[in-house]
């Protein structure tokens, strides 16, 4: 008997289909278990970090900061690390009162509860700690001017007028991409609807392509040079 049933994560279920007649299923796909990276593995590695001073240390003297975190489509949770983060934060003399964390999920579709979805992904002690917003890719944006390409650049202004801004993500295979997290905060995250438009659309072009890493490399060689306009320092 064919294999025909396939399984997709669909919020917070997990639903089944059958694939149509004739078509053989070779597998589902599964995360194998691995080891959770722990708060004192998450200290430790901002005690030592590679190619940048401490955060604390390239906190002081600014007046206030931002986090920039996807949304709840990418299986990054908050809870844990965000607290460690804000605490090294408060170390260089930047407040709670002083911090914005912005959940930027590019244009995806704003959740219907955003306190639910902040809950979600920043944990209880989180949300009640300091200001959260949600990146509108059509509102509060910053023209930057144009890549090489002509690419249109436009940022969140909430980011752009921050004096230290912060990428929080995960680092995860993206076919377009290579990976997500780092660049990727900003492109797609808090960048305009037409940006990400640009963007996006180079997936058509025969030179950058979609799969092999040396097509892959322009479209992240773009994203690099968007990341340091946006002034991401850590």
């Amino acid at each position: 008997m064919e294999n025909r049933k396939i399984r997709t994560h669909y919020g917070d279920k997990v639903i089944e289909a059958d694939l149509p007649e004739g078509w053989n299923l070779l597998g589902n796909l599964e995360t194998k278990a691995s080891p959770r990276i722990g708060p004192e593995e998450m200290k430790r590695a901002l005690d030592h970090p590679i190619g940048t001073p401490p955060l604390e240390k390239i906190a002081q003297g600014k007046r206030n900061a931002v986090i920039v975190s996807s949304d709840i489509t990418r299986p990054v949770e908050g809870e844990v690390a965000l607290p460690i983060l804000l605490d090294r934060i408060n170390q260089g003399g930047i407040p709670d009162e002083k911090i914005l964390l912005v959940m930027g999920g590019g244009s995806h579709k704003q959740p219907p509860d955003l306190l639910k979805a902040f809950l979600h992904k920043f944990g209880k002690e989180v949300v009640d700690r300091v200001r959260i917003q949600y990146h509108h890719p059509d509102e509060d944006l910053v023209r930057m001017g144009r890549t090489r390409r002509g690419h249109l650049i436009e940022i969140n202004r909430w980011v752009m007028e921050s004096d230290l801004k912060i990428g929080f993500g995960g680092i995860i295979p993206h076919a377009f991409g290579g990976y997500s997290g780092g660049a990727k905060v900003i492109l797609p995250g808090v960048a305009s609807r037409e940006a990400i438009i640009q963007n996006h659309v180079m997936v058509t072009d025969p030179k950058v392509g979609m799969v092999w890493w040396k097509e892959i490399r322009s479209v992240r060689k773009w994203k690099k040079w968007l990341r340091r306009l946006g002034s991401i320092l850590y």
